[in-house]
């Protein structure tokens, strides 16, 4: 216990440490300010979605009207005229509703109606500026918001469940790799370079102990830095932003077909596989600085077994991977968010066995490890 005491105040006492908690207090607060300011940003952006849509309907409606002119019996341009009126109308709507907040209901409603005479226009091989699965992926989502009557945010969001959800993103999409490499990678290795080891091994102190303790500090420094990251971010949110609901809807493929879990859900997967990943590549981080005992080859070993391994067990097309795959969660959002052939949980027993696998292996090698 005082070993791990020595390591943790060694580690929170350096300037990298504070460097990079001031990195992140300033990053967090960074990306809250940036939503708040970004919220007209986002109405401003739709309404013009909604004004591309309609001078496309309007252009496409005087099209079939002059086409009706010379052709006043084709009945398919009879039938797109009528479609593209009905767009019209819904877009007219969608336009006196949007940025009213208690009209929710109402502009999803008309959304539904726009996609789906779109939707109907495009099968009969018309052309618009949206395609049938992003479609098929908008109307899932506003039906569910309807059906659980959760009001929409957007990807601006201040609400905290949705910020902390941005954040999360942010963390699993290499965030906390970079993060835990560059506050603890060196924290073996730099023992060997200034060779302070031999003052360890010359201590009343077992060798598997400085490993443990070196081990159990990563472990301490990285739940700190989690609950820095959704302490400030939940405050932050909560204080100055909007309450939201941690049951808002994530869209998910999920073997092979549209399913939808809580944000509350999406943050404990995230969390959860990122976290066996990241002490996967403390454990990788220990057993190379045994071997090589040189920070930069050391990281840089770590970052192309990592990658190397990623890569490689990308292009295997066996639906069965995901249970053999220890890489998988390096990008985290995509592999929650495309459950096509696969559960997000598939990959954790291979991960934590492997971390074990390098603990044990690491342990016997500073047991036996010479100056």
């Amino acid at each position: 216990m005082k070993l791990i005491r020595f390591e943790l105040r060694k580690l929170i006492y350096s300037k990298k440490f504070l460097y990079l908690l001031a990195f992140i207090i300033i990053g967090i607060v960074g990306l809250f300010v940036r939503n708040v300011l970004f919220q007209e940003k986002v109405i401003k952006e739709e309404k013009e979605q909604i004004n591309s849509y309609q001078r496309q309907s309007y252009w496409l409606e005087d099209s079939y009207e002059q086409q009706l002119i010379r052709k006043p019996n084709d009945e398919e341009a009879k039938e797109r005229l009528q479609l593209m009126q009905h767009i019209s109308e819904a877009l007219r709507h969608k336009a006196e509703l949007i940025g009213s907040p208690s009209d929710w209901r109402e502009f999803l409603e008309w959304d539904n109606t726009f996609m789906t005479y779109v939707l109907a226009y495009l099968d009969r091989e018309g052309e618009f500026g949206i395609n049938k699965r992003d479609i098929t992926h908008k109307q899932a989502i506003n039906n569910r918001l309807l059906e659980d009557n959760i009001s929409p945010e957007h990807r601006y969001s201040i609400s905290m469940p949705l910020f902390l959800k941005q954040m999360v993103d942010l963390f699993i999409n290499l965030g906390g790799l970079i993060i835990l490499l560059v506050l603890v990678g060196d924290i073996l290795v730099y023992e060997f370079e200034n060779e302070s080891i031999k003052l360890l091994y010359t201590q009343p102190l077992k060798r598997t102990g400085i490993f443990v303790s070196k081990f159990v500090t990563v472990c301490i420094v990285y739940f700190i830095i989690i609950g820095l990251l959704f302490g400030l971010a939940s405050m932050l949110s909560y204080t100055f932003g909007e309450k939201g609901t941690f049951q808002y809807p994530i869209l998910i493929e999920k073997h092979q077909q549209l399913d939808f879990i809580t944000v509350f859900e999406y943050i404990f997967q995230a969390m959860v596989t990122t976290t066996v990943t990241l002490f996967l590549m403390v454990s990788l981080s220990l057993l190379y600085s045994i071997l090589f005992k040189q920070t930069l080859f050391m990281l840089f070993s770590v970052v192309l077994t990592l990658f190397g391994g990623f890569a490689l067990f990308s292009i295997i097309p066996w639906s069965f991977m995901s249970w053999v795959n220890p890489f998988q969660y390096l990008l985290g959002e995509e592999r929650i968010i495309k459950q096509i052939f696969q559960s997000w949980y598939d990959g954790i027993p291979i991960i934590i066995a492997l971390t074990i696998l390098l603990v044990i292996i690491t342990w016997r090698r500073i047991k036996t490890s010479y100056i």
